[in-house]
């Protein structure tokens, strides 16, 4: 039998926190307890929580520290090997613990396990996150290298192993975004992945206090700081790779009006070296509009352009 614990850091989701406990207690799968964070919410979410009568639910408090400091105050209370995340604004089917204890049961030496999530846009269309490539349903390891960062883990959707308090597997608090991302690096490149191919996590764009909404300064971003990671992803192919997809996410971020390019530059990532972009993402946050195509375009190409000449050089 696998216990689980889940954390749920909580901030200011006053109308969205008890649907999210509701979906928790409603789950087949009864071995859990619940950690509720409450970050210094200075809304009525405390009160709302507290509402909940449950000896699975225990409710810390603490002043505001941001998400990775309240779920990391989580991992360390948990009692259980296996930890789940939750947001106080996201949603699990009744079944989702369920299906998660069995491929914790099945690859038990696995440090990471998750699921594909759903979420609703802005314009109230659902999208899924199931990986096409895999068969429905399928459930075994996977390296999250080999996707991209859209098809890759989400937290709401992801359970850890807990280990020994000296390799503990915590977030970086300096991050305020991209922080889950840098964790499931971390986790990825010390042991085995799990991926159950069935979409059973929920979120919801327009809730209320979404971080990514949030303007946040550029060297608390993970796409400022992928560096840090420069000698495995040289010696790393697949992983090389998965970064060059994230910088390239983050770049297609900030283009508009160009899907014709946007559609076709993954074909041209293994040409060019996109460590060496970190311009594009300076540049492009303050160019108008009607000038990011072209200023891609034009700077994009040329790379690839002066990487095949130099490569037939070197052949």
């Amino acid at each position: 039998m696998v216990n689980i614990s889940i954390v749920i850091p909580l901030y200011n989701k006053e109308f969205s926190i008890c649907k999210t406990i509701e979906a928790v207690l409603a789950q087949t799968y009864t071995h859990f307890e619940i950690i509720i964070v409450n970050d210094g919410s200075t809304d009525h979410s405390y009160e709302v929580a507290k509402k909940f009568k449950d000896e699975r639910i225990k409710i810390i408090s603490k002043e505001n520290g941001g998400v990775s400091s309240a779920r990391n105050l989580g991992i360390k209370m948990a009692q259980y090997d296996h930890i789940a995340f939750l947001d106080a604004d996201d949603y699990w089917d009744h079944n989702y613990l369920s299906e998660m204890s069995i491929a914790i049961n099945k690859f038990p030496s696995a440090l990471m396990y998750y699921c594909p999530h759903e979420y609703i846009d802005k314009k109230g269309i659902c999208h899924s996150t199931k990986i096409k490539s895999l068969e429905e349903k399928y459930m075994g390891l996977i390296s999250i290298f080999n996707y991209s960062q859209e098809e890759g883990p989400w937290t709401s959707a992801t359970i850890i192993k807990k280990t020994t308090e000296s390799q503990l597997f915590l977030f970086d608090e300096d991050f305020t975004m991209g922080e889950d991302i840098d964790l499931w690096i971390r986790i990825a490149l010390k042991g085995e992945v799990v991926i159950v191919n069935k979409a059973m996590s929920h979120y919801n764009l327009n809730a209320e206090n979404r971080l990514m909404t949030k303007p946040t300064e550029e060297s608390k971003c993970l796409i400022m700081n992928l560096g840090k990671y420069r000698k495995i992803e040289l010696t790393v192919p697949d992983f090389k790779r998965y970064l060059d997809k994230i910088r390239m996410s983050h770049i297609k971020n900030y283009l508009i009006g160009n899907t014709r390019e946007v559609r076709e530059i993954d074909t041209f990532l293994a040409e060019i070296d996109l460590d060496n972009f970190s311009f594009f993402w300076r540049i492009i946050r303050i160019l108008p509009d009607s000038m990011r195509g072209v200023f891609f375009r034009t700077s994009f190409y040329s790379n690839i352009l002066l990487h095949r000449i130099f490569f037939i050089k070197e052949k």
